[in-house]
């Protein structure tokens, strides 16, 4: 994630995305305008209809 210039998640819960630190947006359309603001007209898209499974590494 840290090559991404932005992640915008669409139709997730908005709490959820903002604590990961991601964009959050209500439709497709939405997200496109957002992507805009950082790339430019023609952004490049990575749709994931299921995401992957991420683990956590919690240490104390």
């Amino acid at each position: 994630m840290e090559h991404a210039g932005d992640i915008i998640v669409v139709g997730g819960d908005r709490d959820v995305v903002h604590r990961l630190g991601l964009k959050c947006a209500t439709t497709l359309e939405d997200a496109f305008e957002m992507a805009e603001q950082t790339v430019g007209r023609y952004p490049s898209v990575t749709h994931l209809r299921m995401p992957p499974i991420m683990l956590a590494e919690v240490e104390a």
